[in-house]
């Protein structure tokens, strides 16, 4: 993502999160419309609604250009924070849980199965190092996608995906 002129990442949207955005501004323009045809049917009304209208469109420019960069700083905090929750949550789930890279590299435990197999959180060698059986050869092809392999290991089955 690019830089905003604070120098912190700028946060991109779409689909209906613009949409979201925009409703305000496309009623504005609608409000406009209405405005114009009433001048043309009663002078005294289209000057009330005028007016009503051009509060309408600077309560939604000052909401678009001084609350948008706070709200999707708020968004962008949620999404931070819902991961942090989600790994925490991963993390302490009472079922041993590895991820491993193609070539069986440790990249994260959960401390089920780090209490499982001893290891430490730190832990980043190859899981042949704590599991002899778990070769790279048994590990999937990028064509083949999706294999499952059950080992038996300190009287535990384990289950590879």
């Amino acid at each position: 993502m690019p830089d905003n002129k604070y120098g912190k990442k700028a946060f991109k949207y779409s689909g209906l999160l613009r949409s979201f955005f925009a409703w305000p501004l496309y009623i504005g323009a609608v409000l406009i419309i209405i405005c114009a045809v009433m001048f043309c049917v009663n002078v005294t009304a289209a000057t009330v609604v005028s007016i009503f209208m051009a509060i309408y469109l600077m309560a939604c420019g000052l909401m678009y250009f001084y609350m948008r960069p706070r709200i999707m700083s708020g968004i962008v905090e949620f999404a931070s924070n819902y991961s942090q929750v989600q790994k925490q949550l991963l993390y302490n789930l009472s079922v041993p849980y590895c991820l491993l890279d193609n070539n069986g590299n440790v990249m994260w435990t959960n401390k089920a199965m780090q209490d499982c197999l001893g290891i430490k959180k730190d832990f980043r060698k190859n899981i042949n190092t704590v599991i002899p059986e778990v070769t790279p050869s048994i590990f999937p092809d990028s064509e083949i996608g999706f294999k499952e392999i059950r080992l038996t290991f300190q009287d535990r089955i384990i289950r590879l995906n």
